[in-house]
């Protein structure tokens, strides 16, 4: 399972005046500032924010935003908002899927032997395939409080349903 943290900030005021002492906020130097850390992208946003997406592997969420924190605050940024997703992939799916879909051609095909054979070469294909196919488990709206951080789990929208008109 991977970790990925979306956060929006803001350039701070009063960095604004020593703006030469600050280091620019990029890719290569949040690869300098947080070790391990894969940065997906830094965009800027329509009111002088910007929107950093990067992927951190930590022991909890809190230490990876504790970091996360500390590197931008140090390149003289505020943090605004972020959200935090867990993403998990369909390998052990994709592994059953191609197991049984093997297992069948090989019992339809052939004999116990060639359903085993099929069955294992169906697994590891699909184990395979599956491991390239990533879904979110759950994504946090995170929040800073006095207390520490309050990850939300985020509803998924609901899905729209037919309804009838009334007459």
């Amino acid at each position: 399972m991977k970790h990925t943290y979306r956060i929006r900030i803001q350039p701070q005021h009063h960095y604004s005046l020593i703006a030469h002492q600050v280091p620019q906020l990029s890719a290569d130097n949040l690869v300098r500032a947080l070790s391990g850390v894969v940065v997906r992208e830094i965009s800027s946003g329509d009111y002088g924010d910007y929107f950093v997406d990067v992927q951190l592997q930590r022991e909890s969420h809190e230490q990876a935003l504790n970091e996360i924190l500390a590197a931008v605050q140090n390149f003289g940024y505020s943090w605004l908002e972020a959200t935090a997703t867990e993403w998990a992939d369909q390998t052990l799916g994709g592994a059953l899927a191609g197991g049984v879909g093997g297992g069948i051609a090989g019992g339809e095909s052939g004999g116990p032997v060639t359903a085993l054979v099929l069955g294992l070469f169906g697994a590891l294909i699909g184990a395979a395939v599956g491991s390239l196919i990533e879904s979110h488990k759950v994504i946090y709206t995170v929040h800073w409080t006095a207390q520490g951080w309050v990850l939300a789990p985020q509803t998924p929208p609901e899905a729209p349903g037919f309804q009838p008109e009334l007459a």
